[in-house]
């Protein structure tokens, strides 16, 4: 979504290409077992895309200030590149906290939600309409009319790391062929934002409130819960058994994790 805008602001912005075999297994080359697969997959595309773009351009990979992994993705992307002499290429990786103050790219990030609880046979179509015009106020419109889709096929909810969820190669192509006999809820990547920039500090009020906004005009395709809050607390209470579960063991303390943030 955020690429499709940019576009039409006369921005020369592209996706890289679907994860395949290839830029898997060249992935592979570059790391070792232990490694995160999405990060093996991001690696080996990346390094791909190098060898067929010779031309100067910039690459984006998010990071957060929260995370080790992906704090060190865009260092080590980099340190592939400097000995290949690939000084086409300046890597740019913003922190996703600073993006809570993007209004464009959270409106991207609804506008996504509302293609991906479409029907399969209609998200191309809301594709070229996004195209041709911003989601920004005829989002909720788009919404209600996803709303009005007839499914009768039973409901599974696939949530996840984004990156497996929407990798098909490094999700081993599972999930996309259940659409066949499932409509699939799929992670909503804008709660997941939500709880993040939340356990940073960020007031989300206004965010909670637009996508509150948008569950109720996607009616039975909403892949949020009635309330944010409910959730949220769930969340907590959830994490604090397992803390009490892991504490009850016979693990190390070195093992235990670090205390979560607002827990």
């Amino acid at each position: 979504m955020t690429a499709l805008r940019l576009q039409s602001e006369g921005v020369d912005c592209r996706e890289l290409s679907p994860t395949g075999e290839v830029s898997l297994q060249l992935g592979r080359t570059l790391t070792r077992s232990k490694e995160y697969i999405t990060f093996t997959a991001l690696l080996g595309d990346v390094m791909k895309l190098e060898r067929e773009n010779k031309l100067p351009h910039q690459l984006v990979v998010l990071q957060n200030g929260g995370s080790e992994a992906d704090g060190q993705f865009s260092r080590t992307i980099r340190s592939h590149l400097d000995p290949k002499r690939c000084l086409q290429t300046v890597v740019v990786s913003p922190f996703i906290e600073e993006l809570y103050h993007d209004e464009a790219f959270w409106l991207d990030t609804m506008a996504g939600e509302v293609i991906m609880m479409s029907l399969p046979g209609e998200r191309a179509l809301f594709m070229e309409q996004r195209k041709k015009q911003r989601f920004g106020d005829a989002l909720i419109d788009a919404a209600r009319t996803v709303c009005l889709g007839k499914d009768q096929r039973p409901v599974l909810l696939v949530h996840g790391d984004p990156q497996c969820v929407f990798n098909s190669q490094v999700n081993g192509h599972l999930l996309s062929p259940l659409e066949k006999d499932f409509r699939i809820s799929w992670l909503p990547f804008s709660e997941y934002l939500l709880f993040y920039w939340q356990e940073n500090g960020a007031d989300i009020t206004s965010r909670r409130q637009q996508l509150h906004t948008l569950h109720t005009a996607l009616g039975s395709f909403s892949p949020f819960p009635p309330r944010f809050q409910l959730c949220n607390r769930q969340r907590i209470v959830n994490w604090e058994n397992w803390q009490a579960a892991m504490a009850a063991t016979d693990l190390p303390k070195a093992y235990m994790p670090p205390q979560q943030p607002g827990a």
